[in-house]
């Protein structure tokens, strides 16, 4: 698996946070209230930043919670990894 750098991950992330900007200001893409709690002040969640119209919608508080989600996942996939070479 080829992994990114943190310069190259940045750009991805500030090109789908652009996207996003433009699709919701031009009418292309509609917020919606948060997916896990109803909230309707959402913010745009990116699970994969090649596919910048693909969001979850998540309030502030979820969209940092699924964050930390993702940070468990992947030490625990790397984890996994390092326990498969030894």
């Amino acid at each position: 698996m080829m992994t990114m750098t943190r310069a190259e991950t940045r750009k991805l992330h500030e090109r789908a946070r652009n996207i996003t900007f433009y699709a919701i200001r031009n009418g292309e893409l509609v917020r919606e209230p948060c997916e896990r709690c109803g909230d309707e002040k959402s913010e745009a969640h990116h699970e994969d930043y090649n596919n910048p119209l693909e969001v979850m919608w998540l309030c502030n508080h979820h969209h940092h919670e699924r964050h930390a989600e993702l940070r468990k996942e992947r030490s625990v996939r790397r984890q996994r990894e390092r326990q498969c070479r030894a």
